[in-house]
C-alpha cells in the first residue's frame, strides 16, 4: 500500500525528472485510502463531479478547449492520442491519433496542448517524440508536424504575437514557434528545469517556473529576452503558474505545500498561501472502484488520515475570481479567493488529478486523472 511518505516522494521525483515520471505513477500501488462509505448524504454546496473514461487510451496529461463551442481536447500520452469531448453532451466524439502509429506504449506524448482559434488548431507537444503536431479541429487530422527535438512537455500560446512556446526541461530551453509559418523561429535559454510555462496577455510576458533554480523567469513576448528573475527560495521548487487577470497577480505552485503570489507590475512576492494537510478525496469501495466523496466538508472534520499537500497544476476562473489548485496524489482541489488570497473551499477529486483547465464556454473545470485514465468534470462552480 502507498504510504504518506512514499506518495510525497513520488510527487517530488515526478517534478524533478519531468514528463517521463508520469509513466511511473501509472504502475504504483493504489493509495492507502480507507474502504469506507461517505459519512452522510451529499451536501448541496459541493460541486457536482462526473468522470469520463478514456479507455483504452492511457495516461492523460494536458487539456485545452475551443472557446467557440466548448469542445475539450485531452492528450493521452501513452498512445499518442487526443480525445475530443463535446462541449454540450460531454461525450467523447473522436480520438485523434497524432502520430499515425499503432498503440505502442512509448510514452512519448503528447503532453501539453494549446488551442489556436485563428487557425482552428490544437498544438500538441511531444508527439511524435521531439516534435509538435498541429491538429485541425474541423477535420480532426494532423496538418503539420514541427521538428523541434528534445524532451518536449508543456506548452503555452501567445495569440497576440501568433507564437507558441514549448518547454524542453532537459535542455533548459523554450522553443518559439510561429503559428503563421509553423516554424521554429527562436530558442530561449532558461535556468534549470523549466516546467509549466504560461503567457500573460495583459502584459505580454511569458513566465517560466524553474524547478531546480527556485525561481520564476519573466520573458518579453516580443524580444524573447529574459527581463526579470523572481526568486522563490522559500518554499522553492516552483512548478506551475496561473494569472489572476482581475488583480494583476501571478500564482505559482511551489514546494510541497505552498502557493506564492507575485504582483505582476512590481514582480514582487506579495503573499504565500499554505496548503493544509487533508484527507484523501475518495476511497476504494469493495469492488475496487475509486469513489469520490460527495460530502468532503465532513471528511475534513473527521479523524481520517491527512496527507501533506502537493500543489501542482493551477487555473484561474475569471467568472468568479477563484484560483483552483490541484493537490496531486491527494485528490483535492483547493479553492483560493483572489480578492484576499485565502483558501475558501476544498473540492474532492480523484487522487490522480493532473492537468486542469477552466472551460469558460460551458463554465466547467476539466481535470485529467492520469493513472485512472479518465477526465473529471466539475459542474456548478459559479
Amino acid at each position: 500500500m502507498r504510504t504518506r511518505s512514499s506518495l510525497v516522494a513520488v510527487i517530488i521525483v515526478a517534478a524533478i525528472i519531468g514528463v517521463s515520471a508520469i509513466v511511473i505513477l501509472n504502475y504504483l500501488p493504489k493509495p492507502s485510502t480507507p474502504e469506507l462509505p461517505p459519512l452522510k448524504p451529499p451536501t448541496p454546496e459541493i460541486p457536482a463531479l462526473t468522470t469520463i473514461d478514456l479507455s483504452p487510451h492511457d495516461i492523460p496529461a494536458g487539456i485545452t478547449y475551443d472557446p467557440s463551442n466548448g469542445n475539450a481536447y485531452v492528450a493521452s500520452s501513452a498512445d499518442h492520442t487526443i480525445s475530443v469531448i463535446d462541449g454540450n453532451s460531454y461525450k467523447i466524439t473522436d480520438n485523434i491519433n497524432v502520430t499515425g502509429r499503432a498503440y505502442n506504449f512509448t510514452f512519448a506524448g503528447p503532453i501539453g496542448l494549446a488551442f489556436d482559434p485563428d487557425n482552428h488548431s490544437v498544438y500538441a507537444a511531444g508527439a511524435p517524440y521531439g516534435m509538435v503536431s498541429v491538429v485541425n479541429v474541423e477535420a480532426h487530422n494532423v496538418t503539420d508536424t514541427i521538428d523541434v527535438g528534445g524532451n518536449l512537455s508543456w506548452i503555452a500560446i501567445n495569440l497576440q504575437g501568433k507564437e507558441v512556446y514549448v518547454v524542453d526541461s532537459s535542455a533548459n530551453s523554450i522553443y518559439v514557434i510561429s503559428t503563421k509559418t509553423q516554424k521554429v523561429i527562436d530558442t530561449i535559454h532558461t535556468g534549470q528545469h523549466p516546467l509549466g510555462i504560461a503567457y500573460n496577455p495583459d502584459n505580454g510576458k511569458l513566465y517560466a517556473p524553474l524547478f531546480l533554480d527556485n525561481s520564476v523567469q519573466v520573458i518579453d513576448g516580443k524580444t524573447h529576452k529574459i527581463v526579470d528573475t523572481i526568486k522563490v527560495d522559500e518554499p522553492g521548487a516552483p512548478k506551475f503558474i496561473a494569472f489572476d487577470s482581475n488583480n494583476w497577480r501571478a500564482y505559482v505552485t511551489c514546494g510541497n505545500d505552498q502557493v506564492v503570489v507575485i504582483d505582476a507590475n512590481s514582480t514582487k512576492i506579495i503573499g504565500k498561501i499554505s496548503m493544509p494537510t487533508l484527507p484523501y478525496g475518495g476511497y476504494y469501495d469493495k469492488t475496487g472502484q475509486f469513489v469520490v466523496y460527495d460530502n468532503y466538508s465532513d471528511v475534513m472534520r473527521s479523524n481520517r488520515e491527512k496527507l501533506m499537500a502537493s500543489p501542482a497544476e493551477i487555473v484561474f476562473n475569471p467568472d468568479n475570481g477563484y484560483m483552483y489548485v490541484v493537490n496531486f496524489g491527494v485528490g483535492v482541489l483547493s479553492v483560493i479567493d483572489t480578492k484576499n488570497m485565502t483558501i475558501v473551499d476544498h473540492i474532492a477529486t480523484p487522487f490522480s488529478a493532473y492537468g486542469i483547465v477552466y472551460n469558460q464556454k460551458n463554465k466547467i473545470i476539466y481535470l485529467s486523472n492520469e493513472p485512472l485514465n479518465s477526465v473529471s468534470l466539475i459542474h456548478r462552480i459559479q
